[in-house]
């Protein structure tokens, strides 16, 4: 991949077990990225606060994570929509945003952006059959755009095929790891140099008006 020549920006990424096709750390002359990936992450468990991001962001191990950055990707969302209507899922994400952002305040300065969910052969007791799982996804990845205009946060639109899938269903099958990693850190490196180039604009709009 190239990579933008702008300032060191770093980014902080959080997701479930589909970033275990990320390395744990990129550093670039120009950008750093962290991820912290938990599999069977949900914005909302219930049933456990290790997997609940909702919790977790509550905690002082993730206050020291996200004092560190205003830029948080987060790869999160598939352990959610496969077990619950999409409608439910975004009404969690959207308490989710609004206590982020609530406890968090610097994060409005930064980049905030969510993922939609790839797609998942893998059925569960709630959608029986890959039409209903696909379904609620796509509604799901829908409703995530609506969303997102609420909260000024951008969406990367994980447009990726089947054939992509393991043979569990779910997980990103080895050979198509590096490529899926490629598709983040692309969006990222063109989000840093859209940041910077912003930014050089807005340098020469205030140099022009000093002259």
């Amino acid at each position: 991949m190239t990579f933008s020549s702008t300032t060191n920006t770093s980014f902080l990424i959080i997701a479930d077990s589909y970033g275990k096709c990320l390395s744990p750390t990129v550093s670039t002359p120009y950008y750093s990225i962290t991820t912290y990936s938990i599999s069977g992450l949900r914005w909302f468990n219930p049933y456990d606060d290790n997997l609940n991001l909702f919790a977790l962001i509550q905690t002082e191990k993730f206050s020291s994570l996200f004092s560190t950055t205003s830029n948080i990707l987060f790869l999160v969302g598939i352990n959610s929509v496969r077990n619950l209507p999409a409608t439910n899922v975004i009404q969690q994400l959207d308490q989710f945003l609004h206590l982020l952002f609530s406890n968090y305040t610097h994060l409005t300065a930064g980049q905030i952006i969510i993922t939609t969910c790839p797609p998942c052969l893998k059925i569960s007791n709630r959608y029986s059959n890959i039409s209903l799982l696909q379904n609620n996804i796509d509604y799901y990845n829908h409703l995530l755009f609506s969303l997102s205009s609420k909260y000024k946060v951008s969406v990367l639109d994980l447009k990726i095929s089947f054939e992509w899938l393991g043979r569990d269903g779910l997980h990103i099958d080895y050979v198509y790891r590096e490529e899926f990693s490629n598709i983040i850190l692309n969006y990222i490196n063109n989000t840093n140099m859209h940041q910077q180039t912003s930014s050089n604009v807005s340098t020469r709009s205030r140099y022009s008006i000093s002259k």
